[in-house]
This record gives structure tokens, C-alpha cells and sequence, in this order.
């Protein structure tokens, strides 16, 4: 008892294919446990803050040593302790809101908010780096924040600032692109509760947008050059007294970034694969080795009598003398564009060297065989490629033009007939110039009505040119 050859191909391409599988499921589920990975916890701050400031759309006091650093908005009406730093830019619309530092250390403070402006708003912002460098904050993929409130307001705003090259403007802090994340007051439960936000929560906002002529491919919080990040009120808060803090930030990260694992993950696949498929190769090759050689003895010997079958057809359909097709190898065109089409337009050109036999004779067949090679050189490098040039016999030539109208076809027999009477040939015997006459015909061709038709007419038309003068067309 045996098992066929095809039988044991089969079984194993299942065999491969149901490891493949298995290989895929094992993968997929690496893929998923990227979210169980142990995971790395920073503290953006308080650690390492670079400065830190108050602002309101009114007052701002300092209630510590230290400096005010940025852009100030609105006049200053009471007495500022420390020094204060920075321009007022553009038109500043005075409030009656005033904010203060309950322990800046701490990063707490009060505002007091009074609707003496349409949009009263008051809040803190944290540079984290100096000179704007920003923090590239693109692998972490959860933000633990501790805030605290107190207020009569129902929602707050986690701020950040990035800076994009394509709108930033130096010493300008509204040019850096503006996100936030509202709170609800109703889900702070103190400072030591952090709040989580994932990245995708953050929203540039619209006035931001709307200002600097962002294009749609850019509406999005970029994570990757991060320079503030703050507290404030949100838009329209209620009038009264309201205390913040801004305890710290915690950023959780995989240990290993999600991009990397994926990577790792598709290529321990391919790897896989990659060897799976090799071994099942290398078995299929030996199992095969028996049989090898003699399929390749076979595949030679068939090679090798398609070849010398083709090159006999091949030669059995071009002149000797030339290398043009002869009358056989004409009609083998003639079938191959019926083959693709019932009918065709063909048009004929019949040509013949004038006087040759007297070429023949007085310098010799191998003299008329150089003009006959040299006329067919200089008219194959005249033709299309859809044409068919053919030495019909002796010095008489023809040309298949098909698709060609029969004033085109009168035409290009006109250049042609210029081009052989231009010719002046070098033989051994010295320069011979020749002249011929030309035939032309054009019809319908199918298969049941062939070429007959057309070279009677072009044979008599290429008579005719030769009882009118031989060297031109007819």
C-alpha cells in the first residue's frame, strides 16, 4: 500500500497551513497582552517645573517672593508683591476678577470672579521647560492628575500648551496651541484622588483654531513638544470665590511602547512564518529528489525541441539572403491579425529593382546580392511596426500595411521609391545606384477573401509603372 504523491503534498499543506494558524492566534494574543505589560509611572510635577504663574482678567497678586512671569491681561489694581515680568499685548480688556497665591509651593491659589467682562477667567499655567523646548509626552498613554476645588462652579479645565513650528511666534504665549480636558467638580474627591484623563481626551480649543488658520491635518493635540500645562476655570464660571490646586501629575507609560511591541510582535511572526515555510520547503525538496532529475532531463530535452522546433519554423519563414519574411512567413502575419480580427483594411505595396537582371549580369549574382541587402536594410528602417516587409521572389518585394489609407499607402511608396534612387551602394565592384517601381492596392481582408484580390491589383498597378517609366509609383 502507497500514498500518492499529490495525496502527500496535500496532507502537508494542511499540516503548514494549521501551524500557520496556530502561529497567528499565538501572535495576536502577544499583540493583545500589550495592555497587561508592566507599566512605568514619571511625575511630570512638581518635580523639575521651570516656572510657574497666576493669571486672571483682572488683579493678580503675589503673595510670596517670587516673579510673575508672562503676559499679564488686564490692569493691575492693587499692590503686586514681587516683581512683575512681561508685556501687556494688544487690546486688554480690564476685569474685576482678582486671583492670589494661597501657598505657591503647593501650587493653590484663589480666584475671585466678578462678571465685569463678558468672559471673566482666571487659572494657573507650569512651564516645564526653559526656552520653550517642550516635553515630548507622545508615549504615555494615561494621566493620573490631583486636583482639588473648591467653588461654586460646576467644571474646571486641565490645560496644556504645545508649541507647533508652523504657527508659534516668539515671545507670544498665545501661539502656542491650546488643548483642555473639562472637569466636572462632581468627580474631584481631593487632592490625593487623582483624576485619570487619557490622551485623546485633550481638545484644541475652537478660538485657538479659529485664530492661527489651522488646516483640518493639524486640529489635533500634539503630544511630542509639550511647554505648559495649567489649571483654570472654565468658560463663563460662576461669580464668587474659588479655590484650586494643582497637587501633581503622574504619566503612565508600557515599559515598552505600544509601537515597539507591535513591531517586535509582526516580526516574530514573519520570522516564524519565515522558518515554518523554509522547513516545509526543505522536506518537500528532499521528498522530491528522486524525481528531479529525471523531470529536468525531461524539461531540457523538451526545451531544447520546442527551441530547434521554433528555430525551424522561424527560419522555414525568412529569406535566406535578407533575413525578411518570405511569402510563408507573410501569410503567418496574415493569420495572426485575422486571428484578433474578422476583417481588416489592409493596403499592399509591391515594389521591384529596376533592371536588375542587367545588374546580375555584368557584375555578378554576388554584386546583386549586396544591392538586394542593402535596398531591404534601408526600407525595413522605413516601415511601422505593424507592417510586414517580405522578399516575394528575386528582386520583387512587398509590403503589408494594415489600418493604412490608400493615399497614405501612395504616399509612403513615394518616399520609399526617393529613398531606393537616392542609394548609392558600394560593392566590390564599385557604386551601383538602383531604382524601382512601385505597386499599390488597398481593400477589405478576411478570411475567406485573402490577398488575391489585392496583389492582382497591385501587380497591376506596379506593371503599369514600369510601361510608364520604371522609378515611381502606380
Amino acid at each position: 500500500m502507497f500514498v500518492s504523491n499529490k495525496n502527500s503534498s496535500s496532507h502537508q499543506l494542511v499540516f503548514v497551513y494549521a501551524q500557520i494558524l496556530v502561529l497567528s492566534v499565538m501572535c495576536f494574543l502577544l499583540l493583545l497582552s500589550h495592555g497587561k505589560m508592566p507599566e512605568k509611572v514619571d511625575v511630570l510635577f512638581p518635580n523639575g517645573v521651570e516656572d510657574i504663574w497666576l493669571f486672571s482678567d483682572g488683579d493678580v497678586d503675589v503673595d510670596v517672593d517670587g516673579d510673575v512671569k508672562g503676559d499679564v491681561k488686564g490692569d493691575v489694581k492693587g499692590d503686586v508683591k514681587g516683581d512683575v515680568k512681561g508685556d501687556v499685548k494688544g487690546d486688554v480688556s480690564v476685569g474685576g476678577s482678582h486671583a492670589w497665591w494661597i501657598d505657591r509651593s503647593e501650587h493653590s491659589f484663589k480666584c475671585h470672579v466678578t462678571h465685569s467682562i463678558a468672559w471673566p477667567y482666571c487659572g494657573i499655567e507650569i512651564q516645564l521647560t526653559p526656552d520653550y523646548q517642550g516635553l515630548d509626552l507622545s508615549d504615555y498613554k494615561l494621566f493620573k492628575v490631583y486636583v482639588d476645588y473648591d467653588g461654586p462652579s460646576t467644571q474646571i479645565g486641565i490645560t496644556l500648551r504645545t508649541l507647533e513650528p508652523t504657527s508659534f511666534i516668539e515671545n507670544n504665549l498665545d501661539s502656542l496651541k491650546s488643548s483642555v480636558v473639562p472637569i466636572g467638580t462632581f468627580e474631584l474627591e481631593g487632592p490625593d484622588t487623582p483624576i485619570l484623563i487619557e490622551p485623546k481626551e485633550w481638545q484644541v480649543l475652537h478660538w485657538w483654531l479659529d485664530r492661527y488658520n489651522i488646516s483640518r491635518e493639524n486640529r489635533y493635540t500634539n503630544f511630542s513638544n509639550v511647554v505648559l500645562i495649567g489649571l483654570n476655570l472654565s468658560e463663563n464660571p460662576k461669580d464668587g470665590e474659588h479655590k484650586m490646586q494643582l497637587k501633581k501629575i503622574e504619566m503612565i507609560k508600557n515599559t515598552i511602547p505600544e509601537k515597539t511591541w507591535f513591531m517586535f510582535v509582526i516580526s516574530l511572526w514573519l520570522v516564524l512564518i519565515f522558518i515554518l515555510v523554509s522547513w516545509h520547503l526543505i522536506r518537500v525538496l528532499k521528498q522530491s529528489k528522486l524525481h528531479s532529475k529525471k523531470a529536468e532531463a525531461l524539461s531540457i530535452y523538451a526545451g531544447e525541441l520546442a527551441q530547434i522546433s521554433k528555430l525551424h519554423k522561424e527560419e522555414s519563414m525568412r529569406d535566406e539572403l535578407t533575413g525578411l519574411n518570405n511569402r510563408k512567413g507573410m501569410a503567418e502575419y496574415l493569420k495572426q491579425i485575422l486571428n484578433n480580427n474578422e476583417s481588416i483594411d489592409l493596403s499592399l505595396i509591391l515594389f521591384d529593382l529596376d533592371f536588375f537582371k542587367k545588374i546580375n549580369d555584368t557584375y555578378g549574382h554576388d554584386v546583386g546580392d549586396q544591392v538586394l541587402i542593402n535596398v531591404s536594410l534601408i526600407v525595413k528602417n522605413s516601415i511601422r511596426k505593424s507592417d510586414c516587409f517580405c522578399r516575394w521572389g528575386g528582386e520583387e518585394f512587398s509590403i503589408l500595411c494594415p489600418s493604412m489609407p490608400l493615399e497614405k499607402t501612395r504616399e509612403f511608396a513615394n518616399h520609399l521609391c526617393d529613398l531606393i534612387s537616392a542609394l548609392d551602394i558600394k560593392t566590390s565592384s564599385g557604386n551601383i545606384n538602383v531604382s524601382a517601381s512601385f505597386g499599390v492596392s488597398s481593400g477589405l481582408v478576411n478570411k475567406i477573401n485573402l490577398l488575391d484580390e489585392l496583389f492582382e491589383q497591385a501587380d497591376t498597378a506596379l506593371y503599369t509603372a514600369k510601361d510608364n517609366g520604371r522609378n515611381r509609383v502606380e
